[in-house]
């Protein structure tokens, strides 16, 4: 028998480890001769094998990982290449190791016995890694959730977008100060997740669902990613399952004889946590599927259809092109909201009294140059807007310029002029003397 001795990182045996009653390092306190090359560990002998790969599977940790092949590690130990644990000791873990029954082969069994080290050491590293996590959001979630509850007493839609918005960043600020990096699938889970939905919901009932896209970009948020991942905790322990599942990319892995990892028990049952995270993935996000996404509003100004998944919508700007800036003209109150009278215009240049030239066209070949006088023509456009509130501490006033999004309700049109009642839908921005007042994603 030897002196079972602590196994540092790189498993070198430490030097006073006694085998037989020899040292396993050549020289020793004696300074006798030995066969043993210095700072190694002699061979195993007389059945010491089944011992060194017992002591080996106790003190193996995934921090121990320096090689990707089993045999590496064992021959560090002293333990043969030859040496098949299966045919010579029991089996050192049942319960990490099931089934041990079924291996065959020196190479497998040595893979998986170290596989099984590494698997049940990791997993008591990230479970304690998940409750620290879950203990940082406890306390972060403990100081924001009463400003949550505040945002969602926010009837307005503005005024709710920019106080959740707000409270995802403090949140995330909070987690990055404790140290939290999430990896990407796990980012929208548990409370910020409950922010990120609350978003969503703020979309679908104020009927602003194509604004989502911009107000998530804003926040460097993509759609795919909540529509992926976002959810609330699942019940204990399949939440600490689907932590372990999102970590487990870190999870060290050595290269697999025969059916060896078959035969070691995981971390986690990846197949039966994934189809879980689906459920509840998909279970959270089924809102998403309510909300009418237009990727290309049409302008009111220019006289488009609208769009089939929302007929009414369209954008409300001025300031480029032909088309001059929408002017407020006229502010009243009415009931709880707001009526507001727009004005714009668009001018293009009519040509006439036009006479042919000689002169052939380098712009429109086999065509000849024709000598025009051009007069502008002006279209003028009053809108009569109802805003049925306007976002906290706003307020509009005769000169302000404004861009919106709004319900086409109906149109007049004359030969130079249109009248369209509009209902608003969403503000992009306001400017009073040529400087933004206020500006929405």
């Amino acid at each position: 028998m030897y002196k079972l001795c602590h196994l540092a990182l790189g498993l070198a045996l430490s030097a006073g480890c006694m085998v037989n009653g020899k040292p396993l390092f050549g020289g020793g306190a004696s300074g006798g001769n030995s066969s043993t090359t210095a700072g190694a560990p002699a061979p195993a002998q007389g059945g010491d094998e089944a011992e060194r790969t017992l002591d080996l599977y106790k003190k193996y940790t995934f921090k121990n990982v320096t090689a990707p092949d089993a045999t590496t590690q064992f021959s560090k130990m002293g333990i043969p290449s030859t040496f098949n644990p299966k045919r010579k000791m029991k089996n050192p873990d049942p319960a990490w190791i099931p089934g041990w029954d079924k291996l065959e082969l020196t190479d497998e069994t040595q893979t998986a016995i170290l596989q099984a080290a590494i698997n049940r050491t990791w997993q008591v590293y990230i479970h304690a890694q998940y409750a620290a996590y879950r203990k940082a959001w406890a306390t972060i979630e403990t100081e924001l959730r009463p400003h949550l509850a505040e945002a969602l007493a926010m009837a307005e839609y503005h005024t709710q977008g920019a106080a959740l918005a707000k409270l995802y960043k403090t949140a995330m600020e909070r987690a990055t100060a404790s140290g939290i990096t999430p990896p990407k699938e796990y980012r929208f889970v548990g409370f910020v997740g409950e922010i990120v939905r609350a978003m969503v919901d703020l979309h679908r009932s104020t009927n602003n669902g194509f604004r989502l896209d911009a107000y998530l970009g804003a926040l460097s948020i993509s759609l795919a990613d909540v529509e992926a991942s976002s959810r609330p905790y699942a019940a204990e322990p399949v939440e600490r399952d689907l932590y372990t599942l999102a970590h487990l990319r870190d999870l060290p892995a050595l290269n697999e004889y025969g059916h060896a990892f078959a035969a070691v028990k995981w971390p986690v049952d990846e197949r039966a946590a994934k189809a879980t995270r689906t459920k509840l993935v998909t279970d959270a996000t089924a809102t998403l599927a309510e909300i009418k996404r237009v990727p290309n509003v049409p302008s009111l100004f220019d006289g488009s259809s609208g769009d089939d998944r929302d007929p009414t919508l369209r954008w409300i700007g001025g300031g480029s092109g032909s088309i001059k800036p929408v002017l407020v003209t006229k502010v009243s109150r009415k009931g709880g909201g707001t009526e507001v009278e727009l004005a714009s215009s668009t001018e293009r240049s009519i040509p006439y009294g036009c006479k042919d030239t000689n002169q052939l066209s380098t712009i429109e070949p086999g065509t000849f140059v024709k000598d025009c006088k051009y007069k502008t023509e002006v279209t003028r456009y009053t809108l009569e807007v109802t805003f049925p509130a306007l976002p906290l501490g706003v307020e509009l006033a005769k000169g302000d310029e404004v861009q919106l999004y709004g319900d086409l309700v109906d149109t007049k049109r004359a030969k130079l002029s249109a009248k369209f009642t509009i209902k608003a839908r969403a503000i992009a921005s306001i400017k009073r003397g040529g400087k933004t007042v206020a500006t929405y994603w």
